[in-house]
């Protein structure tokens, strides 16, 4: 048997890092990888042929990618503690209806600075803040239910000041932070 497929171009399909064919004697599994809604959407057609003849068929592929997730913004940052290390936080999504293609939330903040000599001695304090502004690491919390629009961070430092964004996201799509 000879089993040929031919991508939605017509061509001859072959291994290749777009394409994977496996192949056994009775028939050859075609794999498109990192698919792409626009160049890979179509026709794709097989053929095979032996000593008493030979066969066609036409696949169609229709890729469909996950829509971006709408945009999130930060409407209140306010502390809920006497000590000021919990910070409450509510957001809102921009423009959709409910459930308009996210499943849910990053909630991230990072360290920005720290106001000097409210924490230990001074020098102590100097040697935090230099150790800090070398890794300005977002820390995630990850909010899997869409419909939550409130989070409350706790832990923080109440000397430091920290920066929050909210990121919706979908099965496979991250949108832009805010």
């Amino acid at each position: 048997n000879e089993i040929t497929w031919f991508n939605n171009q017509g061509v001859d399909v072959q291994d290749t890092s777009k394409y994977m064919l496996l192949r056994t004697s009775a028939w050859t599994n075609l794999t498109v990888r990192n698919a792409d809604e626009m160049q890979d959407s179509g026709e794709y057609r097989c053929s095979t042929s032996n000593a008493v003849g030979g066969a066609e068929i036409n696949v169609t592929l229709v890729v469909k990618k996950y829509p971006m997730p709408p945009n999130a913004t930060l409407i209140k940052a306010m502390y809920n503690s006497r000590h000021r290390n919990d910070v409450e936080l509510e957001w809102q999504v921009d423009g959709v209806e409910q459930n308009g293609g996210w499943t849910g939330f990053h909630l991230e903040h990072q360290w920005v600075s720290e106001r000097p000599n409210k924490r230990g001695k001074s020098n102590d304090s100097h040697v935090r803040m230099e150790e800090r502004i070398g890794t300005q690491d977002w820390y995630r919390t990850v909010i899997q239910d869409p419909d939550i629009r409130s989070h409350t961070v706790r832990g923080l430092t109440p000397t430091v000041t920290y920066q929050f964004r909210i990121i919706p996201i979908n099965y496979r799509t991250i949108g832009h932070p805010l």
